[in-house]
């Protein structure tokens, strides 16, 4: 929901125009409808009449009025219902979540995907827990996004830093390379890619000590001091284990992910 977070990559369609930096490309009547994020035990969902949002989670439910006026869609919380031993109860809106939420939506790949930006210029990094972007999948509709739109290195650093990464992916051919700092972990193998997910199979795990700097470092070290795990390590596989599933989508030098319920910008190196 528009108050979670959730971990994938996305790519874009070259005949929709680059949206790139924030760039609302976005219209009201493109905005109507369901979008969804399935992570497997966790679906988050959107739905967009003209004049109101409901955004439901397996956790809580809630009500929206939003304006969409010169690309910047503003949100404001009605209602909210939260899950309790099964049951669908009213819970109290503090005063945290009563603010107007401003975002800037992008729609690529022929009406497939909807992104929604948090961190441009204009609008306020953070807020209302959000982090930097969210993407969802229209539904009933498929992404026709194909391998070659993802393959490239690509980079999720922290808002505001340009040489420093907190993770790293990269699809060449058919194989990847995944680096997640903040774990010292890193996942290397062959991949699939279709309807904007990544679908990865592990050939090799590797290890190094974590990352202690806010989980990033610099693009300079990245590459440096991964081994194999020692008997002595505790992490023998990694966290994802030998098979695991990403949405991946890019938007020309741009890439939207949620890996580990975290969204991520990434950028292309």
């Amino acid at each position: 929901m528009l108050s979670a977070l959730a971990l994938i990559f996305v790519g874009c369609n070259e005949d929709e125009g680059s949206s790139e930096g924030g760039d609302s490309n976005a219209t009201a009547e493109a905005l109507v409808g369901k979008w969804s994020l399935d992570l497997h035990d966790y679906k988050i969902s959107l739905n967009f009449t003209k004049t109101t949002l409901d955004i439901e989670t397996p956790y809580s439910k809630e009500n929206f009025t939003y304006t969409f006026k010169d690309g910047v869609l503003a949100t404001k919380i009605v209602s909210r219902k939260v899950n309790r031993n099964d049951s669908w109860v009213d819970d109290p809106i503090h005063d945290t979540l009563k603010v107007t939420l401003y975002c800037k939506p992008i729609i690529l790949y022929d009406s497939s995907v909807l992104v929604l930006r948090y961190d441009t210029p204009d609008m306020q990094y953070g807020q209302g827990g959000r982090g930097e972007v969210e993407f969802y999948f229209r539904e009933g509709k498929t992404c026709p996004a194909t391998a070659q739109d993802i393959r490239g290195n690509w980079c999720w650093r922290l808002f505001g830093e340009k040489e420093t990464a907190r993770a790293t992916v990269k699809f060449e051919g058919n194989n990847f390379d995944l680096k997640i700092l903040p774990w010292g972990e890193r996942y290397l193998g062959t991949f699939t890619y279709e309807n904007g997910i990544v679908v990865c199979s592990v050939t090799e795990f590797q290890v190094r000590e974590n990352v202690s700097d806010g989980g990033s470092m610099k693009l300079e070290d990245v590459d440096k001091n991964w081994r194999l795990p020692t008997e002595n390590d505790y992490r023998k596989e990694g966290s994802f284990g030998l098979h695991f599933s990403f949405p991946f989508i890019t938007n020309g030098n741009e890439s939207y992910c949620n890996i580990a319920n975290l969204s991520a910008l990434f950028y292309k190196l």
